[in-house]
Order: structure tokens, then C-alpha cells, then sequence
């Protein structure tokens, strides 16, 4: 930060006295703004920072329904809309948020969901679903109890080693056998499976139809989050992140946070702590703490939605305005995100979205 920012002189690219601009902290309300992220309310209204009208239980500014739509939280079924990006997991028709939701019956202890085939830990079997016009459409079941399973490119990974097709047919290991530790977490995402054991962390690619081992990292792991580009290893201590170059992972940034999960999604970073859910941001190579949500258990995010458990209720974030906001709570404890579906596990599975 420009240590302009403390020197109680409006100077600089600040719009208020030591606040505002691209080097300093965001203005609070009454202060001066040129745009909306000059303001800690998200707000800047004829120059100047105002009380987000999000909570104010009107509907103003841009919303389609009272506190909701446009820039703010999306609106739940039944309330109006002009597009679907005003709706939660839903679809605008008439003017007006339907849902879309799905339920199936059991409650699950884990999920994974890649948009296309939803995978359920439901007593000793992992039960398979596959996205077809109808709905989710049952197509397998595998008898098992993994420490951890993740879906990708509509295959089942169960801790790291067994590979499953959509209809549970086992196609083979994907990693060494018989390795202590192996699959205690895992996850995947665009092509990428990265799989933690109690020394180090494997990541393996897909090559045509065949997954082959790209790397292996030293070093104990409690959660892992991995896309096309970018691996996150919480161990006991720090978050490491790596970079994908080519074939190589690279270290990128070790962020001294005890975390027992991580969640990535683009350039932004989740880590749970016992304490609080903290959300890094990406500038170039550099991850920075851009925000502070309630502690959870479990967490998941995708493209501007984030998704925290605490397994009682699961809270919705939106992003806007350059932050999280509150949306909905539901009940539930498993939860898996896409950028179009959302699954819940509370009861039942409930499925909501649309493509």
C-alpha cells in the first residue's frame, strides 16, 4: 500500500483523504468516490460513497426485486427478474425466477459434481447420476468407502487409484497402488487431477483418453484445490500455490495459513481456517487477502459464487461490487458448485440450475 494512504493529505490517485484509488484502502460512507470500488459499501453515487441500497429493503438502483437482482444478491424464485443472472440457480421466464430444482432421495456425506455426471456418497456405495435433457438420470453404483472421490471430464476418481466411467465401470488405477496415505483429499478440474497423500501430492493430466502423472510434490497435505493452471496444497501450517509452466508445477506463493480446505476458481482462493473463511485475490503472480467470510467446514466456488457449510447450513456468496455478499441460506451439509448447478445435500440432493 502507498504510504501516502496514511499521511491524512488527499494526495495522490486517493478520492478521499487517504482512501479510494487503485493504492488504498476503499472510502467509507460520505466520503468522495470517482467509482463504486472506492467505497466500502460498493456504492459511489454523485461522487460520493452512499449505504448499499442491497439491504434497505426497497428496491432501487438496478434491482428487479426488493434487495435483489442487478448488481446485488440474485433473487429467488418467484421474484422478478430480466435476465437469469437475476435468479438463484434459476431461470428467468416471464419475468420472474422459476426454479429449476431436482430432489433426489438420501441424504449424501460427500458430493462432487462436474455439470454433467454427479457422483454421492450415500452409506458404503458412491452413486452415480449422469445430466441428460430430462434431469439427472441414475447410471451406476461402486460399492465403496474412499477417503476422499472427485469428479472430472464425466469420470469418478475414488481416492487417486480407481478410475470409473459414468455407468461405474472401473477403467483401471490412475496412480500407484498400495502407497500409505494415498487419497486422503483430492480434487480436479479442467483436465486435472491433483491427489494428497500423507507425503506428497500427485498431479496427473489427461492425454487423449489415457490420465498419465505430471508431477509429484513434497510435502504433507490436509486439502488440495487444482484447475488447468493453478494448485493449491494446505498443509499444516501454510497454503502453498503452484503454477502450471508447460508440463512443470512451479512454486508461485506460500501463504502462512492453517487451513483444513482450500477451493479455487480462476484467480481466487478460498482457505478455511478453525476461525474464518479467507478469500486471496490474484494480481499477476501475487495472491492477496481481499476478504474475511465466516469459518466453514466445508467450502466450495466457482465463477462469482461461493458456497460455505458449516454442515448445518450452507451459505450462498455472490460476487459484486468487487466483494462477497450474503445471498441465500439453505439447509444442508455436502455442497458442490458449478458455475450453472448448484447440489445440496441436506434430507435429500437437492439439484438446482439450469444450462
Amino acid at each position: 500500500m502507498d504510504g501516502r494512504c496514511h499521511n491524512g493529505v488527499l494526495d495522490g490517485a486517493e478520492t478521499g483523504v487517504d482512501c479510494g484509488g487503485a493504492e488504498c484502502e476503499r472510502c467509507v460512507i460520505g466520503s468522495a468516490c470517482s467509482v463504486d470500488v472506492d467505497c466500502e459499501s460498493g456504492l459511489c453515487d454523485a461522487g460520493v460513497c452512499i449505504e448499499s441500497r442491497c439491504n434497505d429493503n426497497k428496491r432501487g438502483g438496478r434491482e428487479t426485486d426488493v434487495d435483489c437482482g442487478g448488481d446485488c444478491v440474485p433473487c429467488a424464485a418467484g421474484k422478478a427478474c430480466q435476465t437469469s443472472n437475476d435468479c438463484v440457480f434459476a431461470v428467468c421466464a416471464m419475468q420472474t425466477c422459476e426454479s429449476t430444482q431436482q430432489r433426489i432421495a438420501g441424504a449424501a456425506d460427500e458430493v462432487a459434481f462436474d455439470g454433467k455426471l454427479l457422483a454421492a456418497k450415500l452409506g458404503a456405495d458412491i452413486i452415480l447420476w449422469d445430466q441428460t435433457v430430462a434431469g439427472l438420470v441414475m447410471t451406476g453404483t461402486v460399492s465403496s468407502t474412499p477417503l476422499s472421490f472427485t469428479v472430472t471430464d464425466e469420470t469418478l476418481f475414488l481416492d487417486g487409484v480407481d478410475v470409473y466411467d459414468k455407468t461405474a465401470t472401473r477403467s483401471g488405477p490412475l496412480g500407484p497402488t498400495g502407497v500409505s496415505g494415498y487419497g486422503v483429499r483430492s480434487a480436479a478440474g479442467f483436465g486435472v487431477v491433483a491427489v494428497a497423500s500423507s507425503e506428497r501430492v500427485h498431479v496427473f493430466v489427461k492425454s487423449g483418453a489415457a490420465w498419465t502423472e505430471q508431477a509429484e510434490l513434497e510435502g504433507e497435505a490436509i486439502d488440495v484445490a487444482v484447475t488447468a493452471t493453478t494448485l493449491a496444497v494446505a498443509g499444516p501450517t501454510a497454503v502453498s500455490v503452484f503454477a502450471r509452466k508447460g508440463t512443470a508445477w512451479m512454486p508461485e506463493q506460500t501463504i502462512a495459513v492453517a487451513a483444513k480446505r482450500v477451493a479455487l476458481a480462476g484467480g481466487e482462493l478460498l482457505a478455511a481456517t478453525d476461525s474464518a473463511t479467507l478469500h486471496y485475490h490474484r494480481v499477476a503472480s501475487a495472491w492477496g487477502l481481499a476478504q474475511t467470510l465466516p469459518p466453514a467446514k466445508r467450502i466450495a466456488l466457482t465463477d462469482g459464487i461461493a458456497a460455505l457449510s458449516d454442515d448445518v447450513h450452507i451459505q450462498l456468496y455472490y460476487w459484486r461490487a468487487d466483494r462477497w455478499m450474503l445471498g441465500s441460506v439453505l439447509a444442508g451439509g455436502a455442497v458442490a458448485l458449478t458455475p450453472t448447478r448448484l447440489v445440496v445435500s441436506g434430507n435429500d440432493l437437492l439439484v438446482f440450475g439450469h444450462d
